[in-house]
């Protein structure tokens, strides 16, 4: 078997030669035990994808665009928000599946939730605080679980705590 290069280390077989000149075995899945609560990791993983769809379905205006024009094809609605044909199924059936989206044949509307939270001509509205929420860094939580002030970090290094400053 020929070795395969992957940014600077080798895989042969089932071992990993790496440029320091350490030798990794990697474990094949079947002779991994898993713990009983390794649903939980893979919910946080649904989780975070399922957030990063509706984020974007709430900054293209899809709900938006569905209040105004109502029911609406896959291809009508890739051509309004501007998302690719080849992603587009998935996506509107993902939205449907967490409950934003309505399917009645091939064509799709919002659901009551994203028509009264998700539409930005609701008094109910609840998109800005879902961007906000997204828009928070987490990139550096160990530094700020570590710090010595960290109300005054989070005042002075993310945009998050602007919001209530007002």
């Amino acid at each position: 078997m020929a070795p395969l290069s992957i940014g600077g280390a080798f895989f042969v077989g089932d071992q990993i030669f790496l440029e320091e000149g350490a030798i990794m075995k990697i474990k094949k899945l079947g002779d991994i035990s898993i713990p009983e609560k390794h649903g939980v990791i893979e919910d946080l993983i649904y989780s975070y994808k399922s957030f990063q769809l509706l984020k974007t379905a709430i900054d293209s205006r899809l709900f938006d665009w569905l209040e105004e024009f109502g029911l609406s094809t896959q291809e009508e609605v890739s051509k309004v928000v501007n998302v690719h044909g080849l992603f587009m199924k998935g996506y509107l059936q993902t939205l449907v599946e967490l409950g934003f989206l309505v399917q009645s044949g091939n064509q799709y509307s919002n659901s009551s939730i994203a028509s009264s939270l998700l539409t930005r001509d609701k008094e109910t509205y609840q998109g800005e605080w879902l961007s906000i929420t997204a828009s928070f860094d987490c990139n550096n939580l160990f530094s700020l679980f570590r710090s010595e002030n960290p109300a005054m970090e989070l005042y002075h290094d993310n945009d998050f705590p602007n919001t209530f400053r007002n």
